[in-house]
């Protein structure tokens, strides 16, 4: 997954300075248990790292959004020599934080994110079928 990262930041360097208006770039990574949607946010103050996430409005309302977890000012960034470290790092750092906030269900075994669980141990679709909530 490192190497992907790697990668895709070494192409992103090409256009990367701060700009007037927010620019996201997002980069979506197949692991074991799905998809993780990761992204830097470039503002003309700071460099943003996150992930996409989903919120719920309501029962039957998901919202996909995006969770900032990390920055960088700018001032930062350019007193470093290897900026492309630097932003692998970071990325990496929030990409192992999002894999860590999924959890086993206790009835099916997968792995879920917190939007899709109905406790810390239960994920929505064995709720639905274990203890007949309706979603």
């Amino acid at each position: 997954m490192r190497r992907q990262v790697q990668e895709w930041i070494t192409d992103l360097l090409e256009g990367f300075y701060p700009k007037d208006e927010e620019r996201d770039f997002n980069l979506k990574l197949e692991w074991k248990h799905g998809q993780l949607e990761s992204y830097i946010r470039i503002t003309k103050d700071k460099v943003a790292f996150g992930y996409g996430a989903i919120q719920w409005h309501g029962p039957h309302s998901p919202v996909s959004t995006k969770i900032e977890k990390y920055s960088l000012d700018w001032k930062e960034l350019e007193l470093e020599n290897d900026k492309s470290e630097v932003l692998l790092d970071y990325m990496m750092k929030t990409i192992n934080c999002r894999k860590r906030q999924y959890r086993s269900c206790q009835f099916c075994q997968k792995k879920f994110p917190p939007e899709h669980r109905f406790d810390s141990k239960t994920c929505h679709v064995c709720a639905s079928n274990e203890y007949f909530v309706v979603y």
